[in-house]
């Protein structure tokens, strides 16, 4: 008996510009996250693992951003910098 092993197709991601456009609620993949973060798919994983990066989902196998939660971390982020 042969399987056929499925293979996951990921989304193509959307450019940035199209990102930005994007209404609060929309959900983003970790590579148009890291985009809007300007960090790497890596550095995103390990943010996540570590419990300090944005708030995430996942179902599955599939992890998905909120991008108004990005925006509130990239905020928070920044005004943390600002204060030290």
């Amino acid at each position: 008996m042969c399987y056929e092993k499925k293979h996951r197709t990921h989304p193509q991601p959307r450019p940035l510009t199209e990102v930005l456009k994007l209404p609060d609620q929309a959900f983003l993949t970790p590579h148009e996250t890291s985009a809007l973060m300007v960090m790497t798919v890596n550095s995103l994983r390990v943010r996540r693992s570590m419990g300090t990066g944005p708030k995430f989902m996942k179902n599955g196998h599939t992890i998905r951003y909120r991008k108004a939660d990005v925006l509130a971390w990239l905020d928070g982020e920044s005004n943390a910098v600002e204060a030290a």
